[in-house]
């Protein structure tokens, strides 16, 4: 891998020595991913200014990621279904009646559900599309914009939610510290992003225009507790695709150990090719499970007259 000085500094280090990772997004598009030699953080580097990154999202990512503009039925039921899984990863954290913060809302759907789990929540999503069909379909409470346009109290929020926001930031280190204003002291936030480091996808379908950084467990770590924040809960979800952490808004005992990460981070890239891949069993039993999938989808959106009477059958099958 070749060796540059990046025009944006690590975020966790503030140092500008990496190595390029890949120069091409998942569609064969020009765009040049690195490693943080320091931390072992990835990200993109260089990258589009701060008002054609909000334009991208308010605008163009649901059609980039989705192909719509508001959420189609086998999306809800998706996200419903994700929104389910997430609700079991935070509920040992959250009280009934807490005041939760869902920071990248989205379609609505953990905001429908939080809801109806006797949680006071309200949300903050960019892109219009979307979170104008969470307000329409579901009276959910959410405020159009970005995370610097948001107006809530300072210290109002029993939980802030950011579920696979972080990646998509500017600076996460910044936007934490805007977030976590609005969070009581002591309160809780999670976070859920991918993981950079996971093998079971295709090598290069990770790099993309909307993932600004990748993480792994000790750089998502890392990014909270340089935010200012104490570990709670650090781990793999699953097959290990996503991290999932729980953090306090309490002050942290001390920074992150990142002795050795960045060869951790880097050794796993450089392994995980696309010969590795082809010659294990990953490219052909997800398009199975993907066909399964999508049969039942069909079979569960029929009879459906709109996304919130999907969602109350599904969230109204599990207590």
């Amino acid at each position: 891998m070749a060796s540059v000085q990046t025009d944006i500094p690590c975020i966790i280090t503030g140092f500008h020595e990496a190595e390029v990772v890949c120069n091409v997004d998942r569609h064969g598009d020009p765009l040049r991913t690195v490693i943080s030699k320091a931390s072992g953080l990835v990200f993109t580097d260089p990258r589009p200014s701060h008002d054609e990154v909000k334009k991208f999202y308010a605008d163009l990512y649901r059609q980039e990621y989705k192909g719509t503009v508001a959420p189609k039925k086998k999306h809800v039921y998706r996200a419903g279904r994700v929104a389910l899984d997430r609700w079991e990863n935070i509920s040992p954290f959250i009280q009934s009646g807490d005041r939760v913060l869902d920071a990248g809302a989205g379609g609505g759907e953990l905001l429908y559900l939080l809801g109806q789990r006797t949680c006071q929540a309200s949300g903050i999503e960019p892109n219009r599309g979307y979170a104008n069909h969470a307000i329409e379909q579901y009276d959910v409470e959410i405020q159009v914009g970005f995370f610097e346009d948001a107006k809530f109290d300072e210290g109002s929020f029993d939980a802030v939610l950011l579920f696979h926001v972080l990646e998509h930031l500017e600076n996460p280190v910044e936007e934490i510290k805007r977030l976590k204003k609005f969070l009581k002291p002591g309160g809780t936030f999670v976070i859920e992003v991918p993981n950079v480091t996971y093998t079971q996808g295709y090598p290069t379908a990770k790099w993309h225009i909307g993932h600004l950084y990748n993480f792994n467990k000790t750089t998502l770590g890392a990014t909270a507790v340089k935010a200012g924040m104490e570990i709670v809960e650090l781990r793999e979800l699953g097959d290990g695709g996503n991290l999932f952490g729980v953090f306090s808004n309490t002050p942290p005992k001390g920074d992150m150990d990142l002795n050795g990460n960045y060869e951790l981070v880097s050794g796993m890239l450089s392994t995980h090719t696309v010969g590795s891949h082809l010659f294990s069993l990953n490219p052909y039993v997800r398009p199975v499970k993907k066909l399964c999938r999508s049969i039942m989808e069909k079979l569960a959106i029929m009879g459906s007259q709109n996304s919130r009477e999907l969602l109350d059958k599904l969230y109204n099958a599990i207590p």
